[in-house]
This record gives C-alpha cells, structure tokens and sequence, in this order.
C-alpha cells in the first residue's frame, strides 16, 4: 500500500483552498463545483460518488482524502489531472520544490 505521505494533509487542504478561491465574491458556485467536480470524475469517480461528496460539509476535503486512501492516490496524478481541467496554478503550487527549477 501507499504511505500516508503520497498525499499529506496540508497538499489536500492547499488544493482545497485554491478550487475554493475560483469563484470568490461570486454568487454561484457554479465554477467552483464544476473544477471540483471535473477533477473527482478524472480521479475515477461516477456521478453517485460525486453527488455523496457534495452532501458533504465540505466536498473538496472529503473527495481528496478518500481518494487519498486509495494505492493509486499520489501527487503527480493529482497534478495531471488539475492540469486538464485548467487549473495549473494548483498544480504547481503543490509540487514546488526547494531544489527542482526547472520545469518542462
């Protein structure tokens, strides 16, 4: 199995608060829901599962550490698939590494 290190607790709460800071000031949640819920379905989640999350009291936090309990859960998926729903910024800002400069 994975180690409790593949995705820590404070990676899921920077992605959390960054799909969150999408749609500040905004009425509608849409944005935010459709990042969130882009991401759950490139994860591996059906529609059901997403419909669970969102019940929740905080939907981001409870898709990221379920999936975090999973063996495949690890920071590089995570970041291809917060790239294909647009959202590089989060993906870089929870891959930053003190040494590694360059990027591809």
């Amino acid at each position: 199995g994975g180690s409790a290190l593949t995705l820590p607790l404070h990676t899921r709460e920077e992605v959390e608060k960054l799909l969150n800071r999408t749609c500040e000031g905004e009425e509608s949640g849409a944005n935010e829901e459709t990042d969130w819920c882009s991401l759950a379905g490139l994860l591996g989640y059906k529609e059901e599962h997403i419909a669970n999350f969102k019940q929740e009291e905080r939907p981001i936090q409870a898709l990221l550490s379920h999936w975090a309990s999973q063996d495949s859960a690890n920071i590089d998926t995570l970041c291809t698939a917060l790239k294909k729903i647009n959202r590089e910024d989060i993906a870089q800002s929870i891959t930053v590494k003190p040494t590694a400069t360059s990027t591809v």
